[in-house]
């Protein structure tokens, strides 16, 4: 199984119990909401998310007084983010975000929080520079757990598992985890600028 296939097919596996999805995914910092308000988090905002999972993100964005329209991949946690949802101003559709049928009307913003790297980034991109209005904002971001100058013990053992099981996943030479190494990051989402609409970002 090749890379992109090995990827594909684990992503599906947050579905196969959102109780202990629920349980243990993190939130975010209030760091994240205040950048998020910059982008064009507001009352009133139309917000793309992709990746929602249970709604870690989606409550704090209806609190912000976004209209959500989420896109998850999982049948199971798109079930379970109607129910945490309802009667609020969220919209759930369920399917892969570079197939799923979505609305012609324009996002003020879209949102990924430790998920773009489950998507094939270039094609992703480019569709989001389709739906998001120009001028409107695209928030990407990642959970890191601990910091390579303050390792905690346990964090040895895991990088060897990382090493053996999902080597392009763990930390560079320079201890970096995947998720924050920018120059890889951005060469995924390929050459994007020929398709984004003029005054997007």
């Amino acid at each position: 199984m090749g890379g992109d296939d090995q990827r594909l097919s684990r992503r599906g596996s947050f579905d196969e119990d959102p109780d202990n999805y629920q349980a243990a995914r993190p939130g975010y910092p209030r760091r994240v909401y205040e950048v998020l308000a910059d982008c064009g988090l507001r009352p009133g905002a139309r917000v793309l998310e992709i990746g929602p999972g249970t709604g870690q993100v989606t409550r704090p964005l209806v609190a912000a007084g976004a209209s959500v329209l989420a896109v998850e991949l999982g049948g199971r946690l798109a079930a379970r983010l109607r129910t945490n949802m309802a009667g609020h101003d969220v919209t759930v559709i369920e399917g892969d975000f570079a197939t799923v049928p979505l609305p012609a009307h324009p996002f003020d913003l879209a949102v990924c929080a430790t998920a773009l790297h489950w998507l094939g980034a270039g094609a992703a991109v480019r569709r989001l520079a389709r739906l998001v209005r120009p001028g409107g904002g695209l928030a990407v971001w990642w959970t890191v757990f601990g910091a390579p100058e303050r390792s905690p013990p346990w964090r040895a053992d895991l990088n060897a598992l990382y090493r053996r099981w999902l080597p392009a996943q763990g930390r560079g030479p320079a201890g970096v985890p995947a998720s924050l190494r920018v120059a890889e990051r951005t060469a995924d989402c390929g050459q994007v600028t020929g398709s984004v609409p003029s005054g997007s970002r």
